[in-house]
């Protein structure tokens, strides 16, 4: 029954694994995000379709400053659906143009600014 779900709400396409792990992992994505999915649907009232290519016009460029030679990064539009989603997840959109220091804080990045 989930399989004919899935089936008749997504268009499956082949997906090819060159071992036995990476197909098992494949299987435990997929069922790791079907509750993950109906979670988001139930909670932001969005279509499968609209929470599959939210993140699809998510950017976040790396742009350097001529005279300090700063890492900056400059976030695209935050589209509406985006939001929707961000907000049940409790997700913080970086700001327009953002800081390394600052992108760390939010993904939580230790390793990256040299902490351990």
């Amino acid at each position: 029954m989930l399989l004919e779900h899935l089936k008749a709400t997504w268009k499956p396409h082949p997906v090819f694994h060159w071992t036995n792990q990476q197909a098992r992992e494949h299987v435990a994505t997929c069922f790791l995000a079907y509750p993950f999915l109906n979670y988001l649907r139930n909670t932001t009232r969005l279509s499968q379709r609209q929470i599959a290519k939210a993140p699809d016009a998510t950017q976040l460029p790396e742009v350097k400053e001529d005279q300090t030679e700063k890492l900056l990064y400059m976030r695209s539009k935050v589209s509406e659906d985006q939001q929707t989603i961000a907000r049940p997840l409790k997700l913080v959109v970086p700001r327009d143009l953002t800081t390394q220091s600052i992108i760390n804080q939010i993904f939580n990045l230790k390793a990256a600014s040299g902490k351990k």
